[in-house]
């Protein structure tokens, strides 16, 4: 699943932002960050096929992210 993600979250980087960073968190999901542009983007797996668990929110002072959470299925 961790593959599948990493490669999603790099074609949605390459969508999004010019300048990115993808890693992977520690929960086995995957970040991208856009310090440029102050957001990120976290995909997490939710233990159902073809699902992940959607977050984003905007970089704050000091490096500290601030989320939000949605459940999204790729059907």
């Amino acid at each position: 699943m961790y593959a599948e993600l990493r490669d999603t979250a790099g074609e949605l980087a390459g969508i999004l932002w010019r300048e990115h960073t993808v890693y992977r968190e520690r929960g086995g999901g995957v970040v991208i960050r856009g310090e440029h542009v102050r957001r990120w983007i976290s995909l997490a797996p939710t233990g159902g096929k073809d699902r992940a668990l959607l977050r984003a929110g905007r970089i704050l002072d000091g490096g500290r992210r601030r989320r939000r959470a949605r459940r999204w299925s790729s059907t």
